[in-house]
């Protein structure tokens, strides 16, 4: 990561707010400058990530922000339960986070002011399959998706040759009570999060 001298300071200024749940700056290719984000949405039912172009100035809404570089106060990821420990490796925690947040009733902010640096690597440094990219989309809807939301993505995920053991690695997580947990706790459902973004899944 290459970072500017003061990096946190305009990440805790927007932390004030204790409806914002999370922050993160806009965030650049080390390797390819031009390259550069503010913040991500979804893509259709595969649930794929796309980078966000800047909007602006000041701080914004977006629906998912980056893990590579994001902060949140020590409470908020406590209480929250920080990232779901059921996730496989890489892949969709970002997104499974963030929608939580949000479906719990935070606000997540990019900060445009301030922009990171971050090395995006043609390989992971770590093994790491598809198969546990497809679990983790697969365990997002399960968990936060109405029926009809986790049909849809469920049939699009089906084109993957690593679906079916996706699917069967779900048998070892137990996504039922994570579930009922979430929904217990959360102040909006998947329909809101997908219309506030004007998102189509």
């Amino acid at each position: 990561m290459r970072m500017p001298e003061g990096w946190h300071d305009p990440l805790v200024e927007a932390l004030r707010d204790p409806h914002v749940g999370a922050v993160a700056p806009g965030i650049y290719s080390i390797t390819e400058p031009k390259c550069r984000g503010f913040g991500l949405d979804l893509t259709g039912p595969e649930l794929k990530a796309r980078w966000l172009h800047k909007e602006g100035s000041t701080p914004s809404r977006v629906p998912i922000l980056p893990g590579c570089f994001l902060a949140m106060r020590r409470d908020t990821y406590r209480d929250t339960g920080g990232y779901d420990p059921g996730m496989q490796q890489l892949g969709g925690n970002d997104p499974e986070l963030s929608c939580r947040l949000w479906l719990l009733g935070y606000e997540l902010l990019v900060v445009p002011e301030l922009e990171i640096g971050h090395l995006f690597r043609t390989a992971a440094p770590y093994p790491a399959r598809w198969t546990s990219v497809v679990h983790n989309r697969l365990r997002m809807a399960f968990v936060h998706f109405g029926r009809g939301r986790v049909e849809r993505v469920t049939r699009a995920l089906r084109a993957y040759d690593s679906f079916p053991a996706a699917l069967a690695m779900m048998l070892d997580t137990e996504v039922d009570a994570r579930r009922a947990e979430i929904v217990r706790a959360r102040r909006f459902d998947d329909d809101w999060f997908f219309q506030r973004f004007a998102i189509t899944c």
